[in-house]
C-alpha cells in the first residue's frame, strides 16, 4: 500500500482562549493569525507549491479552535513541530521572552529543541540543517 499522504493538512489546536493563545504565537514565534468574526477560532495558512500543479499554490493550516465539553482539549497527545530557518536565533528570541526551553539538540535530521505553549501543548522547533 503507498502512502495516501501528501503533505501536512494543518494542525488543530484547542483552546478555552484562541485569541489569547494566537496572540502569544505570534509574539513568540512571529506567527501572524486571522481571526473569524465571531472568535470561535484563528488561524494562519503557510502556502506552498501544489505538487502536480506548479502554478497553483495550496497551503497547510495552524487553526487554533475555541475548546468547549466536545474537543477533549484536557487532552494533549500531539506535539506541532515547526520548521525554523535559524534555530539559534529563534532561542535567542525566547530567551528575551523569558521562555524556557530544552537545550538544543543536534542530530542527524537537524537541530531541536521543544518548548510549551501557556497551555502545556508541545512545541518542537526543527533547523534542517541539511539544508543550510
Amino acid at each position: 500500500m503507498g502512502n495516501f499522504i501528501a503533505n501536512l493538512g494543518g494542525v488543530f489546536i484547542y483552546s478555552p482562549k484562541p485569541a489569547e493563545l494566537a496572540a502569544w504565537y505570534q509574539k513568540t514565534l512571529g506567527i501572524n493569525y486571522e481571526h473569524t468574526p465571531d472568535g470561535h477560532f484563528c488561524y494562519a495558512t503557510f502556502k506552498y507549491p501544489a505538487r502536480i500543479h506548479s502554478e497553483q499554490q495550496t497551503c497547510c493550516v495552524l487553526a487554533i479552535f475555541k475548546a468547549d465539553a466536545s474537543t477533549h482539549s484536557e487532552l494533549k497527545p500531539f506535539r506541532v513541530n515547526y520548521r525554523v530557518h535559524d534555530l539559534t536565533a529563534v532561542t535567542e528570541h525566547l530567551t528575551s521572552l523569558g521562555i524556557s526551553f530544552k537545550p538544543i539538540e543536534t542530530h542527524a535530521q537537524g537541530k531541536f529543541t521543544w518548548l510549551t505553549d501557556p497551555e502545556g501543548n508541545s512545541i518542537e522547533l526543527w533547523e534542517d540543517t541539511q539544508l543550510s
